[in-house]
């Protein structure tokens, strides 16, 4: 469990700087938008890696569309003279996300155990402290699951 919370730490604070940048990507595409601002045609560009003008309006017109692939896009961008990002970064934080889905697990197993208690006419009400330590014992137990979002 420490290693999971370690490392969604980790991931949260390594992808804070994406979040501050509100970084998006150009719609006509990071190759255009680079290569045009260094004042390059698309044949010059072309020369550079090798292969022909049309070729390489195909790569332009498959980013816009999000359909490259992710080796293309690397050539492409060390003949820009460029790093290529590639990273996933959390809307929220992962640590959140992970906690709330175990506050869902933990209400789901409430509700079950409240339902059975009233078909056998035992009614209780679950505590918030009830659901609170259900939500610890599966994080710390590692057994927060994922379902399909409904």
């Amino acid at each position: 469990m420490a290693r999971l919370i370690t490392e969604q730490r980790s991931i949260d604070r390594s992808t804070m700087v994406f979040k501050k940048l509100r970084f998006l990507s150009p719609k006509e595409g990071w190759i255009r938008k680079v290569r045009l601002a260094m004042g390059m045609s698309q044949a010059d560009l072309a020369r550079k890696l090798r292969i022909n003008q049309r070729s390489l309006h195909q790569l332009e017109i498959s980013e816009s569309l999000k359909t490259i692939r992710l080796s293309s896009l690397e050539r492409v961008a060390d003949a820009l003279d460029c790093e290529l990002v590639y990273a996933f970064v959390p809307r929220g934080s992962l640590q959140s996300n992970y906690e709330l889905q175990a506050h869902q697990m933990a209400k789901r197993q409430i509700m079950s155990i409240e339902q059975n208690m009233r078909l056998e006419k035992q009614e209780h009400k679950m505590s918030r402290e009830n659901l609170e330590a259900i939500k610890r014992e599966l994080i710390r137990n590692n057994a927060v699951r994922w379902e399909p979002d409904a």
